[in-house]
């Protein structure tokens, strides 16, 4: 399951009208293509099995993916370790991972704050707090 930072992302919609690969797929490759970037989105690494089984399913069109899956995967890249990607995708998700990240940080560092502010204001020291 996606984690909350994954359940929207920027859909471009200049780009994606204006991709001359986007606008020569098949209906069927179309629709595939589509699924599979929103799934690639939702990732925990941002990329897709490289796997046609597997593709299949996160395409959402099942037994057409055979016939578009040539047409789908020319517009993949693969990264050698068994996954492929959108690039284009892939940008966005290392975007919207690193602002998780930093958002997480600074929860963090605010938790932290708030209690080393509590343990003074209690008279107490916590080394624990200190160290970090």
């Amino acid at each position: 399951m996606a984690n909350k930072w994954q359940i929207w992302y920027p859909h471009i919609i200049d780009a994606w009208q204006g991709s001359a690969t986007v606008q020569t797929f098949s209906h069927a490759a179309y629709r595939a293509y589509h699924n599979l970037i929103m799934a690639q989105f939702q990732s925990e690494d941002g990329k897709l099995p490289d796997d046609d089984k597997q593709l299949a399913k996160l395409s959402r069109i099942g037994a057409e993916w055979s016939g578009v899956a040539f047409e789908v995967r020319e517009a993949l890249t693969v990264d050698g370790n068994g996954r492929i990607y959108s690039q284009t995708q892939f940008e966005l998700w290392k975007d919207a991972h690193s602002k998780h990240v930093d958002y997480l940080e600074r929860m963090e560092a605010a938790r932290l704050a708030k209690a080393q502010r509590k343990a003074q204001s209690n008279g107490q020291v916590n080394t624990q707090l200190n160290t970090q």
